[in-house]
């Protein structure tokens, strides 16, 4: 019996002693989850990863549909007056009104263990067109204002094609900045390419006048955006997004008229190579649901709501002048806007 206290006592001593390290372990364990240190070698608290909690290998897909409408300055095609007016500008100006069309967006993304940063690269596709016709009623005229020449039409005809290609390349990083609040800044870099082409008809009156342009612009450049999210509970929440882009780009711009029976003339504007700085802003704001299925290895993410994108000076077609036979650039601005369907897929 001597013999059991003492061993007793040591047994309980070496059991206090190994629980005491295992929670001190467990301790420094739940402290590196919420603590981080600074560049400056201090430590603050971390805040919680809003990346989708699933156990899955990080991957995650995205495709959106898009129901969106175009506006851009610079497609005024004919000037509408009274036959009794005396001067050319009496008049309403006739504008190309762009349709709503259908484009789409896909992407693909990772989620990194490292402190919940994420990777993502997303496409957008879009293309829109504008077709319109208009005629001389008993007491109106029409002057044409694309081309040199300010003549008078019986018949006007104008069609705008636009083709719109995005790309982004994003990195990030997505956390709780309160219980129902969360921010998912991401800095990279996107690259764009314009496609416009414009196609103008005008009868006169004993000939056809057709004016042809084109105007294509590609830049790329760094871009910085941040999106807010607000829980309503675990599933539904209000998003709102913006991103800013400043592109270095290349507009290629052409311009060919001519000029029917009973006589030709030709005429070719074929501006050098601009290259421009184009700014670019965007944001969107809608309703979100998600939840994870088949036993948390997948989660799903449905977004809908209101887009606009707006990009500066796109319009860079010549505007020519007849008496001086010269031409600057229109420099007008491109706006895009609408519905967006966003599906997410982690996995």
């Amino acid at each position: 019996m001597k013999y059991i206290l003492p061993l007793a006592v040591a047994m309980s001593a070496v059991y206090c002693d190994e629980n005491l390290d295992d929670r001190v372990a467990k301790l420094e364990t739940d402290m590196k989850i919420v603590r981080t240190g600074t560049a400056f070698g201090n430590y603050g608290a971390k805040t919680a990863s809003a990346n989708p909690q699933n156990d899955g290998y990080g991957f995650f897909l995205t495709g959106d549909f898009l129901w969106w409408k175009l506006y851009e300055g610079g497609d005024e095609y004919a000037i509408e007056r009274k036959s009794t007016s005396s001067t050319a500008i009496d008049g309403k100006v006739k504008t190309l009104n762009f349709k709503w069309e259908p484009g789409f967006k896909v992407g693909a993304g990772y989620n990194m263990e490292h402190d919940g940063w994420d990777i993502f690269f997303n496409f957008t596709y879009y293309t829109t067109r504008a077709d319109t016709t208009k005629r001389t009623g008993k007491k109106q005229d029409l002057i044409t204002i694309l081309g040199i020449s300010d003549s008078l039409a019986s018949e006007a005809k104008a069609r705008w094609h636009v083709h719109f290609y995005d790309l982004d390349a994003t990195i990030g990083r997505n956390f709780f900045v309160s219980k129902y609040l969360a921010l998912h800044p991401n800095v990279g870099i996107t690259s764009a390419w314009i496609s416009q082409k414009n196609h103008a008809n005008y009868t006169l009156t004993s000939s056809h006048l057709i004016v042809k342009s084109e105007n294509d612009f590609w830049g790329i450049g760094p871009r910085l955006g941040l999106n807010t999210r607000f829980y309503l509970g675990k599933n539904f929440s209000v998003y709102g997004d913006a991103a800013a882009a400043l592109l270095w780009g290349d507009f290629t711009v052409k311009e060919t008229e001519f000029e029917a029976v009973p006589f030709i003339a030709f005429d070719s504007t074929k501006g050098k190579d601009l290259h421009r700085i184009a700014p670019t802003l965007g944001f969107s704001l809608g309703l979100a649901y998600e939840t994870n299925f088949y036993q948390d290895r997948y989660h799903i993410l449905i977004k809908l709501g209101y887009e606009t994108q707006y990009w500066w000076r796109q319009n860079q077609l010549p505007h020519l002048y007849l008496y001086s036979f010269s031409y600057d650039r229109y420099s007008e601005d491109l706006s895009l806007l609408g519905l967006t369907l966003d599906i997410r897929f982690d996995f």
